[in-house]
This record gives structure tokens, sequence and C-alpha cells, in this order.
């Protein structure tokens, strides 16, 4: 299988603990690319919808251990919470980790920025 590999990817509205998300095709596309630094920009977990039902299968916790796989193993991860995840903010932030870095401002604010 040919692998591509890119400098920089952007990831966004993932919505991870919802039934819409796309888990399965996100974890074919990570197995097929590399890349030095992916962000996660906005809305990975769904937090908003999750406070009404809570759905968090193995298939979405495979795509937070691939995304911590990538950062172990040499990926630059930025996260850079959305409206939808911003409660991860403070939480994130707390949490010290060479290769996952949390953006202190979400997502359109930083962008804007």
């Amino acid at each position: 299988m040919m692998r591509h590999e890119y400098r920089t990817l952007w990831l966004s509205d993932i919505h991870l603990g919802t039934s819409a998300s796309r888990a399965a095709d996100l974890l074919a596309f990570l197995d097929k690319v590399s890349a030095e630094v992916i962000y996660l920009a906005g809305d990975i977990v769904d937090l908003e919808r999750m406070k009404c039902r809570p759905v968090f299968p193995l298939l979405h916790q495979r795509v937070v251990g691939r995304f911590l796989q990538l950062a172990s193993t040499g990926s630059r991860v930025i996260y850079v919470p959305g409206n939808h995840d911003m409660e991860f903010r403070l939480e994130l932030l707390r949490w010290s980790a060479d290769t996952v870095i949390a953006a202190p401002r979400p997502a359109a604010e930083s962008l804007a920025a």
C-alpha cells in the first residue's frame, strides 16, 4: 500500500461521540497518510451531543488512540478545541505532553487571529 506523506494535515468536525461520526473512514485515511504536523481543528469530540446521548464506541476510542500513537511516533499533534469540544480546553492545557499541544482558544478564534 502506498503511503502519502504530508507536511501538514488539517482535520476538523470529526464529532466522535455521535452516531454520525465517520470514525472508520478516518481510521482508513490515517492508515494511508503520514504528516509532520496534524492540526485537530475543532469538534473532534462532540461533547454537546454526548450530554444528551452519550455514545463513545470502541471505534471512536481507536481514533483517539491513533492520534496518540501518531503523536508518540513523530507527528506533532495540535488540538484546537471548537465549539462542541471547548470544555476540553482547560483540561488539555493542564495535561502535559511533548507532542500533543492544546491551543488556548477555540478554533475559530485561533484561525482568525
